[in-house]
């Protein structure tokens, strides 16, 4: 969905289990769909996503699990907020 219509996403949440590909592989094609996507990356498993960031800082961030839906919404607000000031 990303691919056929990158602007209509800000953010894009992503899971470290989905199927078919790894989550860093999913981040950077998200990424590279659009400058102004962010991914927020969501694990309970440890997940190495240093490389990514550094590929797209200030786009990428981490969320552990088990976390709230005041958590996820935190986090997304908190990604959205830099873009919204551009």
């Amino acid at each position: 969905m990303v691919g056929a219509a990158p602007s209509e996403f800000e953010c894009v949440v992503i899971d470290a289990t989905m199927a078919g590909m790894s989550m860093r592989e999913l981040a950077l094609r998200i990424l590279a769909a659009d400058p102004k996507i962010c991914v927020l990356a969501a694990s309970g498993y440890p997940v190495d996503m240093s490389e990514v960031e550094a590929e797209a800082p200030g786009r990428v961030e981490f969320l552990h699990k088990p976390f709230t839906p005041e958590m996820l919404a935190t986090a997304v607000r908190r990604m959205l907020a830099p873009q919204k000031e551009v």
